[in-house]
């Protein structure tokens, strides 16, 4: 098959998903700029794969697509869409998780195909719970390509409204997290606490 992967070029290990997808002999197109239908007609792929993709894709992209654009999201949707979701997901004490979903032209409400619970301990940091986020979606892609790829699992709609947040509202709780992404799990539930209080 044909997969155009959709990418932040400063994403580490930006060259582990195409690695994977093309040992299985998948082809793999790797763009990390906003694409547009005339990609679509050019490179005529059988899936679009987004991992940390910067842009959101226009309309006549997903309807060209048809379902098969999918979307790996550091979340248990349907809560913390948007941005940041794992650091909102511990902020807002909801559901941590991870989720891999279609695409549709919601932000991050299509239909989910695949997703797990992760849990973390309070003395994790903002950067392990990364990690492990992290590790866990991969880790689920990787074990479920096949049937994804060959549609062989069977999706379901986020019925519940779940949650949104943007990247202005992170830019206002970020600059009191005076230890950054070093910042540990009880740390920021605290934080959380004491905002709700004042």
């Amino acid at each position: 098959m044909k997969i155009l992967f959709l990418s932040d070029p400063k994403a580490y290990y930006l060259k582990q998903i195409p690695n994977f997808l093309s040992d299985y002999g998948d082809k793999v197109n790797v763009i990390t700029r906003a694409i547009d239908i005339t990609d679509i007609k050019e490179l005529n792929p059988d899936y679009i794969l987004c991992d940390r993709y910067n842009y959101i894709l226009k309309a006549d992209v997903l309807e060209a697509m048809g379902g098969r654009a999918i979307n790996l999201h550091p979340s248990y949707l349907p809560w913390n869409k948007g941005c940041r979701p794992n650091f909102f997901s511990i902020y807002d004490q909801t559901i941590t998780g991870v989720s891999i979903h279609q695409m549709n032209k919601g932000i991050d409400t299509g239909d989910i195909i695949v997703q797990r619970k992760v849990d973390y301990e309070d003395e994790d940091t903002l950067k392990t719970s990364f990690y492990k986020s992290r590790t866990s979606i991969i880790n689920m892609l990787f074990e479920n390509w096949l049937d994804i790829k060959n549609q062989n699992i069977r999706t379901f709609s986020q019925i519940e409204k779940g949650s949104y947040n943007s990247e202005k509202k992170f830019q206002q709780i970020w600059p009191k997290l005076i230890k950054g992404w070093n910042t540990t799990i009880s740390e920021v539930k605290d934080l959380k606490k004491s905002l709700l209080n004042n």
